[in-house]
């Protein structure tokens, strides 16, 4: 990827040198958090809320937030979440929309695939402040 012309930034390189933030496509704010961190969205902060509350009553173990994967040599992917939950890993990826277009569908069918653990993908239920379980990739062969 070209970061400058003659010497002079060109695109996201100009506007990272220059202080400017990049807006994201769909409108998400980052918000901040417990403990001063910074959230990609109000629903990722609210989720993180929730384990929280599940952390503390023993229904999960090991919460770790956005844990660096490697699907297959070279394809990394990076979940908000990362727990275990009745001895199995789980990974969670809060959505506030979900584009089937891209990269993700790919990830999904890569996870099937590849990884030895649960992936669910969250989005906050309509009109309501609770979370609901969009769909759940489980690794190929496994029961539920």
């Amino acid at each position: 990827m070209r970061q400058s012309v003659g010497g002079v930034r060109t695109g996201a390189a100009a506007l990272r040198f220059l202080g400017a933030r990049r807006r994201n496509k769909l409108g998400a704010r980052r918000v901040p958090g417990l403990g001063g961190r910074m959230y990609d969205s109000q629903a990722e902060r609210d989720y993180r809320a929730e384990l929280e509350l599940l952390l503390r009553a023993g229904a999960i173990m090991d919460l770790v937030e956005q844990p660096r994967l490697e699907i297959e040599p070279g394809v990394f992917y990076r979940p908000d979440f990362g727990f275990i939950e009745k001895g199995r890993p789980v990974y969670v990826d809060v959505k506030g929309y979900i584009d089937h277009r891209g990269r993700f569908p790919l990830i999904c069918k890569l996870w099937r695939l590849h990884m030895g653990a649960v992936l669910r993908i969250v989005k906050r239920e309509r009109r309501g402040r609770s979370f609901v379980v969009v769909k759940e990739i489980l690794p190929e062969g496994a029961v539920r």
